[in-house]
């Protein structure tokens, strides 16, 4: 394991807690499949990079603070596939490989801007160490369910969630607040957009940006769902028939509460 030293002390100000456990290094290591293009989120001093690297076919590591270059530099001698990139996660390209599996510790407050990056990108799968509340989010597909929100509408839309495990506070340099979970997040096939409420799901997030109505984004897409294309009234009467209240529907999707999360999830199902 490697030493830290004074000038390497993790700063939990920023969402640096630094995992010290063999064990559950070694388990979210075994959770990427072998010869995989892998990259790394939040490297720190590389305890997890020396697990990753052993298994993987290239790996990059991506570490925000400067001052572990030296430490995760002095990996790539012994292990040459492996590149190191400082910078910020949420500016990477993630298109350095064709379909990589991506791993990391990483804080809460960027976890979901991360997962929006990574649905617009091909991706093999995620093994991601989170805090508790965020797993539950991830994890639940019960809509009436109080962890239910635009999180879970998200996980729920682009992959299939499952907690791999839990892991306390104690496992961790400094302590976190609360307990983590390691979770693992598999992309949805493209298949199972056949089904019509995905489909739209799918389409509320990627057009978001563009902040258009819920009542328009939905009619836009049954208009393209399947190989039948329904007209601009046959559309607007299937979203009447849905039941969604009026004032989701003329609403745009970044505007909407968790609450209307849950009832637009439902609906849609």
């Amino acid at each position: 394991m490697k030493q830290v030293t004074q000038n390497q002390s993790p700063n939990p100000s920023i969402g640096q807690h630094f995992l010290i456990n063999p064990r559950i290094l070694n388990l979210i290591a075994s959770q990427v499949p072998d010869n995989s293009d892998v990259i790394e989120l939040g490297a720190g001093l590389g305890q997890l990079t020396e697990k990753l690297v052993k298994a993987a076919k290239n790996i990059t590591a991506i570490e925000i603070d400067d001052r572990f270059f030296d430490s995760l530099d002095g990996l790539i001698r012994p292990f040459p596939k492996l590149k190191i990139h400082i910078g910020d996660i949420l500016k990477f390209d993630f298109g350095c490989y064709p379909l990589p599996w991506i791993v990391g510790n990483i804080p809460y407050h960027i976890t979901e801007p991360l997962l929006h990056k990574l649905i617009k990108k091909p991706i093999a799968g995620c093994t991601l160490l989170v805090g508790d509340k965020f797993a539950y989010e991830a994890t639940t597909t019960d809509s009436s369910s109080e962890y239910f929100g635009k999180l879970s509408f998200l996980v729920n839309t682009f992959f299939t969630a499952e907690i791999v495990t839990f892991v306390e506070r104690s496992e961790f340099n400094p302590p976190p607040r609360t307990r983590s979970a390691l979770i693992k997040l598999i992309p949805r096939p493209q298949t199972d957009y056949s089904d019509r409420g995905l489909f739209l799901s799918r389409l509320l997030f990627m057009t978001a940006s563009h902040s258009p109505l819920i009542k328009n984004a939905l009619m836009e897409g049954l208009v393209k769902f399947g190989t039948s294309s329904l007209t601009k009234n046959e559309a607007r009467k299937v979203v009447t028939e849905l039941g969604i209240p009026d004032a989701i529907l003329y609403t745009s999707f970044e505007h909407l509460k968790n609450s209307d999360y849950q009832i637009l999830s439902r609906l849609l199902k």
